[in-house]
């Protein structure tokens, strides 16, 4: 199975949905501003866009002359993303395998809305997903089977980061570790069944995420426990 990287941002701003998605439609790509979108699919409170951005990139090395040459080449970035309404003036934004530099994308939003708006990425909180899929009678078979957490205070004069690797459950093996008391956790690796097909994914407090089955309708559901 291929896995997919996504990105989730909460976008605030106060236009309605329909202003939000006609400010995208504005924003095509041109070779001026060398960034825009494409609208793939349109529905009730759901947008569909394609990104699209060049980027020209400047390399200086030193040859075996002791030479400084530069070297100049373009670079084409392009990735799926989903808007979707969340209440008002609140949209969900979840981004397929972006760049980590997205300075450009927040320039083309600005353009889109045309007014203030405020961005925050999702960042998990790692417990209350984990027990949120365990409850989700959706998801089956429910284990963490990789933990990195954060400091762990075991007295007052000394505290711990704990990395598990479990072929059991390593929240149950951190639970041991720390004498059953809650543990921040930084990363995770959990697996599970959905629709008879097994799925991992991997969670940081970062806002890293990254699912192993590039399925629409399970990555609504994965993405809609993340964003609640």
């Amino acid at each position: 199975m291929k896995s997919k990287r996504l990105k989730l941002w909460i976008l605030t701003v106060r236009i309605d949905f329909q202003t939000l998605v006609s400010g995208l439609r504005q924003q095509p790509f041109n070779d001026q501003n060398r960034v825009g979108v494409e609208a793939i699919e349109i529905s009730d409170g759901k947008a569909t866009f394609r990104y699209h951005e060049q980027r020209y990139i400047t390399e200086s090395f030193t040859n075996p002359l002791g030479e400084t040459v530069e070297s100049s080449y373009s670079t084409f970035i392009s990735f799926d993303m989903v808007f979707e309404t969340l209440g008002m003036d609140r949209y969900s934004i979840c981004m397929g395998s972006p760049p980590k530099d997205l300075k450009p994308f927040v320039g083309l939003i600005r353009a889109a809305t045309g007014t203030n708006f405020a961005m925050e990425v999702v960042k998990p909180d790692i417990p209350t997903i984990y027990q949120q899929l365990k409850a989700d009678k959706r998801f089956t078979r429910v284990m963490a089977k990789r933990i990195v957490s954060g400091a762990v205070t075991f007295d007052i004069e000394s505290n711990y980061r704990v990395a598990i690797a479990s072929t059991g459950n390593a929240m149950t093996k951190l639970l041991e570790i720390t004498g059953g008391r809650a543990a921040p956790i930084e990363k995770i690796k959990i697996v599970y069944t959905y629709d008879s097909r097994p799925i991992q994914i991997e969670l940081s407090r970062s806002g890293s995420i990254t699912v192993s089955w590039d399925d629409e309708e399970h990555l609504h559901l994965l993405t809609g426990l993340l964003i609640r």
